[in-house]
């Protein structure tokens, strides 16, 4: 029976954390408020939201709208594509009979070069971005419906506490990954179902095997 997989992207499928910094740097600075976004930054985000981070690093509440439209700005026209995750393109080709959606708060065009580029956009039915929804259970019960997958089919993958917390409100599987951006404590203190250390695991706990 198919699965409906939904995917996170930054931290899952991409290893995006150079081209966060660079952008949020950029972001701030042409809205001419000066900071120095960090991993540390990154990782210490409780939401993986661009809204999130430029709050953590300075930019007052009333400028966050405009920061975070640059930055999705900078993300949707950038020509830059990020690593991807040793094992990624594997995982994908053995999970490619079941349903793989990737739901992110970035923008369509950035994961859809991507993908484009390490030629896995074959095994990806679609794409939630930022501007489907804000948020991500809206985002999740949309697939669902969408694709008529029995609750007990669906597994949420994140490297987010947000993403966790967002799969459990909904009544799904979440899948958390160790090697996304958030700091690991942070991330178990969400309670996922499953946990990956590598996407070989991730194959085994979708399969059951």
């Amino acid at each position: 029976m198919k699965k409906l997989l939904l995917f996170d992207f930054d931290g899952v499928l991409a290893n995006s954390i150079d081209d966060i910094l660079i952008n949020a740097k950029i972001a701030s600075d042409s809205i001419g408020i000066r900071t120095e976004p960090t991993k540390k930054a990154v990782g210490s985000q409780n939401k993986m939201e661009f809204d999130v981070l430029g709050e953590l690093i300075g930019i007052p509440r009333d400028r966050l709208p405009e920061f975070v439209d640059v930055i999705l700005g900078l993300f949707s026209g950038t020509v830059n594509i990020p690593k991807i995750f040793d094992g990624i393109p594997e995982m994908l080709f053995e999970l490619r009979d079941n349903i793989i959606c990737i739901v992110t708060a970035n923008s369509e065009n950035y994961v859809r070069n991507f993908s484009d580029h390490y030629d896995i956009s074959k095994y990806i039915e679609r794409i939630y971005d930022r501007y489907y929804s804000a948020g991500k259970e809206v985002k999740f019960r949309a697939a669902m419906e969408a694709h008529e997958i029995s609750i007990d089919n669906v597994y949420v993958i994140g490297d987010a506490s947000s993403d966790i917390t967002a799969a459990h409100n909904v009544n799904i599987k979440s899948i958390a990954v160790s090697w996304g951006f958030q700091d690991h404590g942070l991330l178990m203190m969400s309670r996922p179902d499953f946990i990956a250390d590598s996407p070989d695991d991730i194959i085994k706990i979708v399969s059951n095997k």
